[in-house]
């Protein structure tokens, strides 16, 4: 093949020997793939490896044969991404690929076309999709097939009426005590969000519904002492010796009195014992006097060393009153609440399933759930005999669980991909758990090279994990579980050249002096400023796209204003509270006219009307003369042909609509379905879930790509 055809299908480089080694092998392996590292270039590249070595096995196949072999043997391999759109773009990229393989290559295997269409026999999607999938498929025999995944508004309605209903059995039960009934009525609201968050929560759940309440109120008060500081971010000074001896010469000082006295008596401390740490608090109020040192040799043992006496200083008198109150009372009124709370558990549980519909979190249950029993096991591991599992470092112990069985223990049948620098859910070791787990199951290889960015970039980059991922809590002290830093090279500075960094610091004075940098809106404002002058500066050199990255989202809406004001192209991503949202902000005004009074002459229609008015004035769109006529004619309707049908007529007329329209009026039929048409109770609805944002791409002006906005999470993956 020429370069030229190969310069025109990337999909077709050679590999270099990292990725070499990733592509070409068939499970138990971990790869440790760093951002620009060309890992899905290799995902991609395996799958054709996997093809290749299939149809080499089976050269004495006859075609229709191989034909079905091939579809049967991509069916039982599975490629799990962390979301859907990823999984999209691995679908194409593959299909891609495997039209470039075919029609380029002239070395291709002579029965590699088999392939194309064989290939739609493989399962790419998120786990959530293969839970799904399974539970379709009918593994599960107490599980119907032709589930529906329903929302979160469904979900919390849900569970808020089953925890509505045993509240009126808890008034009813005898045998609960007049105040523990008190304490759960006071707190009814947390109650009802601490289900949600159980029920949102596989480990939680599987936690609750296994609890043993005795067991879990004599649990190992050491045990739990640990966890805690871990935590905390805080070293068990019990677990670490510290050397005294290279710091003789400043005995006389009062923080090595200090050390020298707790290194002598920490051997007779025992974080099992109440006492013990009654006595550990006593003895770190040595530390008032303690004072690190600033100037001699190796200063910064002393220095954590202290430090991390002093966080423990800091959160042991708490920790101590809540476990001493906890002892005082654990045979009863602590007992008394945990039953009643693990008894609230067990209603919604056993009535969970009587409505339709499941939760992301209801899939990853019953597949967890199910999974306990080794002959669903044996048939599921019998269909599925590799997994490929993306984004690795962002799978949770739940999801962990589920694949080691679904693997029947047998690691030669997964191939894990990720990153420890990319975890979305933090970077702090304790939270990589799972990725540090399996490294110790299978074999690990690394891909450092990053090809996506320019070599200032990786060394900022490599320079900046080295300095935070040692860091503990808020930054401050050391991680007892550090994750190890691998850094990244620049294979070649002729791909993306050397490439800048700059650093703006930037005072910026307002008519009373310099900005209090306190003020988080005048800094947001501030730092938007100069983002707008820096995009200029790009687009008048003519430099490309330009991408700006926030962690949140609220400060980028000053810079959104500062572009549409000099009429500059963009598209930003941005989260709109339903209560925003014209389409649904309307209905529920509509909701009040049809609640309360609407005749026409009333008071109340014609405030109504006025603030439907306002509300269109608000958002810019020119209201109509024959506004109150159309209202009116929705009155009519909605008893004719539905609220939602009258509804949706009504924005037909006005030519009301945004690019959201379909999702919102789906939203709407939940509510009023969840209501069952009570429109004072879909009114409730709809106020409970006005908080509730959903995400969309903003388009404003020409060029709107050239000046991209999104948070750093939403770039995940892109290029």
């Amino acid at each position: 093949m020429s370069d030229n055809e190969i310069n025109s299908h990337p999909s077709l480089r050679a590999p270099n020997k990292e990725q070499k080694l990733a592509i070409e092998h068939t499970g138990g392996m971990l790869l440790a793939a760093g951002a620009g590292s060309g890992k899905t270039f290799v995902l991609v590249e395996h799958i054709i490896y996997l093809i290749n070595k299939f149809l080499e096995e089976k050269e004495e196949l006859v075609i229709e044969e191989l034909e079905n072999e091939m579809k049967i043997y991509l069916s039982k391999i599975v490629l799990m991404t962390f979301t859907n759109k990823a999984a999209g773009e691995l679908s194409i990229r593959l299909k891609n690929r495997l039209d470039d393989e075919l029609s380029l290559n002239s070395c291709v295997h002579k029965n590699f076309h088999l392939a194309i269409d064989a290939i739609e026999s493989m399962t790419v999607g998120t786990i959530h999709g293969f839970c799904f999938k399974l539970l379709n498929q009918g593994f599960f025999p107490n599980i119907s097939k032709g589930v529906a995944v329903i929302d979160d508004i469904e979900s919390k309605h849900r569970i808020e009426s089953l925890t509505r209903q045993w509240f009126d059995e808890l008034n009813k039960d005898e045998t609960t005590t007049k105040l523990v009934k008190d304490i759960f009525f006071r707190h009814y609201d947390q109650v009802i969000t601490s289900m949600c968050g159980i029920f949102g929560s596989p480990d939680l759940r599987m936690h609750w519904n296994k609890l043993d309440i005795d067991e879990a109120l004599n649990f190992n008060l050491e045990d739990i002492f640990n966890i805690i500081l871990h935590e905390k971010g805080i070293l068990n000074p019990l677990e670490s010796d510290f050397n005294l001896a290279i710091f003789e010469e400043h005995k006389s000082k009062k923080w090595f009195t200090f050390i020298e006295l707790f290194e002598k008596n920490k051997s007779d401390l025992d974080f099992g014992e109440i006492e013990s740490l009654r006595n550990l608090s006593i003895l770190l109020e040595g530390l008032r006097s303690a004072r690190a040192p600033s100037k001699i040799e190796n200063v910064d043992m002393v220095k954590d060393y202290l430090g991390n006496l002093r966080l423990l200083k800091k959160e042991l008198p708490e920790l101590l009153e809540n476990i001493e109150m906890y002892y005082d009372h654990k045979d009863t009124y602590c007992k008394s609440q945990i039953s009643c709370f693990k008894s609230a558990f067990d209603y919604i549980n056993k009535h969970y399933f009587e409505e339709s519909g499941l939760t992301f979190s209801d899939l990853e249950f019953l597949v967890l759930k199910g999974l306990e029993t080794p002959e669903i096991v044996k048939r599921i591991s019998d269909s599925y005999q590799y997994f490929i599992v993306d984004e690795f470092q962002d799978t949770s112990e739940v999801q962990f669980q589920m694949i080691t069985q679904l693997i029947n223990n047998d690691f030669n049948k997964l191939f894990c991909v990720g990153d420890m620098k990319q975890a979305i859910y933090g970077f702090r070791g304790g939270e990589l758990g799972v990725f540090k787990a399996c490294m110790k199951r299978v074999k690990n290889i690394s891909m450092t090279n990053n090809y996506r960015s320019s070599k200032n970039v990786i060394n900022f980059n490599n320079q900046l994990f080295f300095n935070i991922f040692p860091k503990s809590y808020k930054f401050s002290g050391k991680e007892i579980d550090p994750v190890p830093v691998e850094f990244q090279s620049f294979p070649d500075v002729s791909i993306n050249g050397e490439g800048d960094i700059f650093k703006r610091a930037v005072t910026i004075l307002d008519e009373q002096g310099p900005l209090n940098a306190n003020k988080t809106s005048q800094v947001d404002y501030a730092e938007s400023l100069k983002i707008y002058e820096q995009i200029k500066f790009f687009e008048e050199k003519n430099e490309g796209n330009v991408c700006i990255l926030y962690k949140k989202l609220s400060p980028s809406n000053y810079l959104i204003s500062e572009l549409i004001k000099n009429n500059v192209g963009f598209t930003a991503q941005i989260k709109i509270p339903s209560k925003e949202d014209f389409n649904l902000g309307l209905f529920y005004l509509f909701l009040n006219i049809l609640v309360g009074d609407y005749n026409v002459e009333g008071e109340e229609f014609k405030t109504n009307l006025k603030l439907i008015n306002a509300y269109l004035e608000t958002l810019g769109i020119s209201v109509s003369e024959s506004l109150q006529d159309s209202i009116q004619k929705f009155i009519k309707n909605h008893k004719l042909i539905g609220l939602v049908d009258s509804f949706q007529k009504f924005l037909f007329e006005m030519k009301l609509s945004n690019s959201n329209f379909e999702n919102n009026i789906i939203t709407i039929q939940k509510i009023i379905n969840l209501s069952h048409e009570d429109l004072g109770h879909a009114k409730l609805l709809f106020e409970e879930n006005f908080e509730n944002r959903y995400s969309i791409d903003f388009r404003y002006g020409e060029n709107s790509s050239n000046v991209i906005i999104m948070t750093a999470h939403a770039s995940k993956g892109l290029e």
